[in-house]
């Protein structure tokens, strides 16, 4: 048999169904191992196993619950040690004995600590207009490594506690020092203990002494290490966030600092020289939503009373769940983003019959949205979507309605997902 890798990611905000998706794929391929190929502990990727257990993902991959498929996080991944202890714990309620014992970590992925979390809430705390962050760091865990390369902090530092301490005692003032005299106004009780760590530094030994057991639990590898999980099966490339927050080509400045289209897997593809076959699919909800602030042209308010979400509240820091009409032109614009797909995975299409009606957005008001921006000319375009309408095309029934997502779509669906569990995914050829 030829060895196969499997490349998922989102084609919307987020939310789109990748986990879920994933889980699908690890359980059909019998997949060896989950790669995580971007972003962070923000990740939040809804798994719903055969027996009705849930889980929310953030850092194991996706697959864990599937035969506890091994975990591998790339150079391209920001690593949380102390959500990852979280996280450890949960999986070992449902059942996985030791979540730890497949877990492959990158030697040089970077790691985010409480200083870049404490950073991060102040920033978009102090910032006029939200951005949207998750609260947890990962943005600037990336912002410190384009500015400081190697000062930056890696799971390799785990080890040495000797540069750990020097690391993270620098990384703690420049965070301070960033975040300029403005910051001594954070008043609120939510900050007062961000602006505490950040200030004084009695709970680096802890920290310190927390790390280095993290990093005995934990396989830390080099890059060959994927190679060999590679011969034992299937991959499934896990992507984080969606096409539209990617950090060069979303709507610039509600992004992330991650690259969330397929260029990390195949640059990891490329290291380990992967000779099998690739396939690419993008997932997409059977509906638009959005989590936080940004530009949402169709969202509709309305709507939220009929697609409740129990697994994506409202956020301190991200702000609240936004639902909205399928919009074919960002679908679009996200398939020229990413390049050719293989299929289209698409998501919660049960929900359909919730909705008071079937309309799909098929085109703008005043706003065509391009590629290859400058800066300027994306926060241009941000600020037109901010006011552009949806035009709707009125669709009679759950069938057309599918039929009419084939038909626009930037790739074929290949699945449709008809409930929460992989069980409940169905294959098609075309929809009839």
């Amino acid at each position: 048999m030829s060895a196969q890798a499997f490349l998922v990611a989102g084609l919307g905000f987020g939310d789109e169904g990748k986990g879920a998706t994933v889980d699908y794929l690890v359980r059909k391929h019998k997949a060896a191992v989950a790669v995580r190929f971007n972003g962070g502990a923000q990740a939040a990727h809804n798994v719903v196993a055969p027996d009705g257990s849930h889980h929310t993902f953030q850092q194991f991959g996706s697959g864990t619950l599937a035969n506890q498929t091994a975990t591998y996080l790339s150079r391209f991944v920001a690593v949380n040690p102390l959500n990852m202890r979280k996280e450890a714990e949960a999986l070992f309620q449902l059942g996985i004995r030791n979540p730890y014992e497949r877990m492959y970590i990158d030697e040089s992925a970077l790691v985010t600590t409480p200083y870049h979390v404490a950073a991060n809430r102040l920033r978009e705390w102090m910032r006029s207009k939200r951005h949207g962050s998750c609260g947890l760091g990962v943005g600037e865990t990336f912002e410190d490594f384009r500015l400081f390369g190697d000062y930056a902090i890696r799971v390799s530092d785990l080890l040495k506690p000797k540069v750990l301490a020097r690391k993270l005692a620098a990384l703690r003032m420049r965070k301070l020092m960033s975040l300029g005299s403005d910051v001594m106004l954070a008043e609120k009780t939510h900050l007062v203990g961000c602006l505490e760590l950040l200030t004084t530094s009695d709970k680096m030994a802890n920290l310190i002494a927390d790390y280095m057991n993290f990093a005995r639990r934990v396989q830390i590898v080099g890059p060959e290490k994927l190679r060999d999980l590679s011969f034992g099966g299937p991959m499934v490339f896990e992507g984080a966030q969606g096409v539209l927050l990617d950090a060069k080509y979303g709507f610039y400045p509600h992004v992330t600092k991650s690259n969330t289209t397929f260029a990390n897997a195949e640059k990891i593809l490329e290291d380990i020289c992967f000779q099998g076959s690739v396939s690419k699919i993008g997932v997409l909800r059977s509906y638009a939503t959005r989590h936080g602030a940004g530009p949402f042209v169709t969202e509709d308010a309305s709507l939220k009373k009929s697609l409740p979400e129990p697994h994506n509240a409202a956020g301190q820091w991200q702000g609240k769940f936004r639902v909205g009409w399928f919009d074919a032109v960002s679908a679009k614009y996200a398939g020229e983003i990413i390049g050719p797909l293989d299929e289209i995975a698409l998501t919660f299409a049960d929900r359909l019959s919730e909705l008071p009606k079937l309309q799909i957005c098929t085109s703008y008001t005043d706003c065509e949205l391009k590629l290859g921006l400058a800066e300027e000319e994306r926060i241009n375009q941000t600020q037109k979507l901010f006011q552009t309408k949806a035009i709707y095309e009125d669709v009679g029934g759950i069938k057309r309605y599918l039929q009419r997502l084939q038909e626009i779509c930037p790739a074929p669906i290949g699945t449709i997902g008809l409930g929460p569990k992989s069980c409940d995914r169905k294959e098609i050829s075309g929809l009839s």
